[in-house]
């Protein structure tokens, strides 16, 4: 008859070919977004996406390296300075831990103060230019990487600019440095920064997550519809071959949020309710 039966939507750029199953209730389509998808033409549902792999997927593997250094990281707080391990022996294996949650310590010639003062404005200017690129869609690297792997060094910052030492035999300050004294002056602007992009961070992670940090895949209009947040990793799942840890679609949502949760929680736990 001529009419409009659906509407396809699934590529990012123009369809540069497409043929019909011999039954002709299967659709084939290629784009010049690397990508061809398998179509039912009876209800128009996709039923299987083939893509071209690339760096932020690294043939499935890359699932697998972000486990190791998730474990790695929750791992590294095993070894705090105020659990009483003897150094010299848990030392070789605590500092590798340590570098996963990219903690250099101290530098030589460096000063506390400055140290806590120089991580913590890395810190708020990496999430800044993250809510920037994730609402331009851009610095997908970066966006990656901040949804992923540098989630729990943030979050540790973030608590170190936080903790404050109250004990009654010295002055308040901050735990990480005995010169910064606690919500006063500079360090009092310091909170109210870190308060805010702290919670638009966690917000954008919240999101972030349904697309495993795939800037490129997050929808138009998803930042303000919490039902659609983890609808294209449960599509993902369910129709894409994501490799040796392909996630159980109707589990997602848990897996999900859970390792979330680890990489915020753990780093702010440790670090208020320990001392340096």
């Amino acid at each position: 008859t001529g009419e409009q039966q659906h509407v396809l939507c699934g590529h990012t750029d123009s369809v540069r070919c497409l043929a019909f199953s011999p039954s002709g209730d299967r659709l084939a389509t290629g784009s010049n977004d690397t990508s061809a998808i398998v179509w039912g033409t009876k209800h128009g549902v996709m039923l299987k996406q083939m893509k071209r792999r690339g760096i932020m997927d690294l043939f499935g593997w890359l699932p697998l390296l972000l486990e190791m250094s998730a474990f790695a990281q929750g791992a590294s707080f095993v070894f705090s300075p105020s659990v009483p391990w003897r150094r010299s022996w848990v030392e070789p294996v605590a500092m590798p831990l340590r570098l996963s949650m990219v903690d250099v310590g101290s530098l030589p010639g460096v000063s506390a103060e400055t140290m806590f003062t120089m991580k913590s404005l890395l810190a708020l200017t990496l999430i800044t230019h993250y809510i920037i690129a994730v609402s331009q869609r851009s610095s997908a690297l970066v966006v990656k990487a901040a949804s992923t792997l540098l989630v729990a060094p943030i979050f540790m910052q973030l608590a170190r600019i936080l903790d404050c030492d109250q004990s009654a035999d010295a002055q308040p300050h901050v735990e990480s440095t005995l010169g910064t004294r606690c919500f006063e002056d500079e360090h009092l602007l310091l909170v109210v920064v870190t308060c805010v992009l702290g919670a638009s961070y966690f917000y954008t992670l919240l999101v972030l997550t349904g697309v495993e940090g795939n800037v490129q895949d997050l929808e138009a209009g998803v930042f303000f519809a919490p039902g659609r947040w983890l609808e294209a990793g449960k599509w993902r799942a369910a129709i894409s071959n994501l490799g040796p840890l392909q996630p159980v679609p109707q589990n997602f949502k848990y897996a999900a949020y859970t390792s979330l949760l680890a990489k915020v929680l753990i780093p702010i736990i440790s670090t208020m309710t320990t001392s340096c």
